[in-house]
Order: C-alpha cells, then structure tokens, then sequence
C-alpha cells in the first residue's frame, strides 16, 4: 500500500485535505483492498458499497438511505463499470452523492476522474470528483 496514499487519508482524517477522495487506477491495483485497509485503521466506522448494491437500496430491497446518510464514511466502488449508466445507476450515484457532498466519502473507479463526466454528467462529477484524487499504478495483482 503507497505511503502517499496513506498520508492523503491521515490528512483528510484531520480534517486538513478536501473530501471526497477519488481513487483510481486499472483492475487489480489494489484499489478497494487499499481504501478499506486504509480506513479500517484511520476511520473505522464506515459503510461500504457497489454501484450495483447502491441500486438495490434506492429500489427499497435491502436497506434504506438514512444509514448511507448517516455513516461515518461512505465508500463506493464500481463507479463506470458499464459503458453508460443506466437511468436507475445515474439515480442511485447522484443520489448518493447528494447525501455525502459535505461528509466524507471515498469514490473508486478502473478510470480517471474527467472519465466520470462520460458516465454521469457534470453535477455528479462535480460531486465525486471535487476533493482529492489518488491513483493506484503498477499490475494486476490477482494475476500473480
């Protein structure tokens, strides 16, 4: 795991660095291993979450959006896995973008940030990419 990396979440942790925290890179970079290891130690209490699970809760079938509203750190990974957000992904993403723009959320995404205006639209990369950006370089490591 990058020492920079873990610095960049020490400082927004303080509250000394800008939130969101975009984190980026190709598959199997480590991405979501590094950003839950990262703030299981620096911000325990938080709540993790796909594209795909953020769908099923906007739909009502497993949870409801007052503990996305209300937890610690929200992390969200899978943002512009497909080649277009379908109406309901576009929903759930700004949605939950919405609820988290002033409290502290981890964004993970295969692409970089200017990326995500294909995918959604300036509103929403506003939102997820307006704080700091982080990208995770180097191979595939579920190929080793």
């Amino acid at each position: 795991m990058p020492d920079e990396l873990r610095g960049i979440l020490r400082t927004l942790a303080k509250g000394e660095g800008r939130w969101p925290l975009y984190l980026y890179g190709q598959p199997g970079t480590g991405k979501t291993c590094s950003s839950l290891a990262l703030v299981d130690r620096v911000l325990p209490i938080r709540l993790y979450a796909t594209v795909e699970t953020l769908v099923q809760w906007m739909l009502g079938k497993t949870w409801q959006w007052r503990e996305l509203e209300n937890a610690r750190l929200l992390v969200i990974d899978e943002l512009g896995q497909r080649t277009e957000a379908t109406d309901i992904e576009y929903a759930a993403v700004k949605a939950a973008a919405d609820a988290r723009e002033h409290q502290p959320a981890i964004y993970i995404s295969n692409h970089p940030p200017e990326r995500m205006r294909d995918f959604y639209d300036s509103r929403v990369f506003s939102r997820i990419c307006s704080g700091s950006w982080y990208e995770l370089t180097g191979p595939d490591h579920r190929m080793d």
